[in-house]
């Protein structure tokens, strides 16, 4: 393991350790230290070791470890366009109380207004599904086959 005055993560932060942001010039051993600066290509996040490589049409991407292993849907190219949350035309409301009994307690929750799903998500959104019960595969994990991961460059 090399010095922290050697360390490639100091040229980010003019000469401090973005990691323990502190000045940490003659410390050496540390598990962060690289030589190479890695930059997630979808969240912009400083990847410090190791990361993840896809390849895409042919071209091979960085990614961090949130964006490979975490939720898949915060990294698609499809989260961008969702309608349930931005469509101005439609009147109502995202969410909606439900009450639901539990034995002798009445238990209040919120959940997606169905109205709401039925004008925007059920009018093709690809991360919708349309089976016995309607859900979307952002709130679900993803699994959808419609996933395009979103690279920055």
């Amino acid at each position: 393991m090399g010095k922290c005055g050697d360390c490639a993560l100091k040229a980010l932060k003019n000469g401090m350790c973005p990691v323990f942001n502190a000045n940490m010039e003659g410390e050496s051993g540390c598990p962060y230290f690289t030589t190479e600066i890695h930059i997630c290509e979808i969240c912009g996040n400083l990847i410090p070791k190791g990361g993840y490589i896809q390849e895409e049409d042919g071209v091979f991407h960085l990614m961090c470890g949130d964006c490979a292993t975490g939720h898949p849907c915060k990294s698609c190219k499809e989260v961008r366009n969702c309608r349930f949350e931005t469509d101005q035309d439609c009147q109502e409301p995202p969410y909606v109380m439900v009450q639901q009994r539990q034995g002798n307690m009445v238990v209040q929750t919120q959940t997606l207004n169905p109205k709401r799903v039925q004008a925007t998500c059920a009018q093709g959104c690809p991360c919708y599904h349309n089976g016995e019960d309607f859900y979307c595969w952002k709130q679900t994990g993803c699994g959808c086959n419609n996933h395009k991961n979103n690279w920055r460059n």
